[in-house]
């Protein structure tokens, strides 16, 4: 099965499609561990926390029109390269996913290696993605010390919610319980680039945007 690679912008909105499936493409996933040495005992290995989600990806963008290059792509390697470049200077996140898996995050570029070999103008091609995890901040109080008429404002940023998909979860149940309204997972599933709607993995993690932004 000839999978696509789909990278969107999240901040400018473009979408780039890899025109040819990757030759390869590894996925790191996993937890720090953390050993602890206990007198008369001896060594214990504990779980810390999760390690972000690394994929490394290989391939080449065709200069000519092989059978194997999917329909519509651009034969101009230089316009993928100029996307990819880009999203990496500009420190931008990417919606990232690979078609008949379970793999959507949102990436950063960590790196992009790229030149030519044989001649044809093909490019071939390393690129390295680092899962993007939302910023948490922390609301801090400081000493309220006698300070007449002082008033804190709150930051009202609407920003993305996420959720990690449960087992016995459905789109329809989640949006029921986010959105009130299960009718809109369709939509849901097209924020998060899931191709079917009824196929979602345990364990996974949703982007839930803002109801008026589906």
């Amino acid at each position: 099965m000839l999978r696509k690679f789909i990278f969107k912008n999240n901040i400018t909105g473009k979408e780039v499609i890899l025109p040819i499936t990757p030759e390869s493409f590894t996925i790191d996933h996993g937890n720090h561990i953390e050993t602890v040495n206990l007198h008369t005992v001896g060594d214990y290995h504990l779980p810390g926390g999760r390690t972000l989600f690394t994929c490394k990806i290989s391939g080449m963008l065709p200069r000519q029109q092989y059978p194997f290059v999917f329909a519509g792509s651009s034969l101009n390697p230089y316009e993928y390269i100029y996307f990819f470049e880009l999203t990496s200077d500009k420190k931008q996140v990417c919606r990232f996913a690979i078609s008949d898996t379970p793999t959507i995050a949102d990436v950063y570029i960590e790196n992009f290696q790229y030149g030519e070999k044989d001649g044809t103008n093909d490019v071939y091609y390393t690129i390295t993605l680092r899962r993007h995890m939302p910023t948490q901040v922390v609301k801090s109080t400081g000493n309220t010390s006698q300070t007449a008429n002082t008033r804190t404002t709150p930051l009202n940023i609407a920003t993305p919610k996420q959720y990690t998909i449960q087992r016995g979860d459905t789109l329809w149940s989640i949006c029921k319980k986010f959105y009130g309204d299960p009718l809109v997972y369709s939509k849901l599933a097209k924020a998060n680039n899931i191709p079917n709607p009824d196929l979602i993995y345990t364990g996974n993690t949703l982007i839930i945007p803002d109801k008026n932004s589906l």
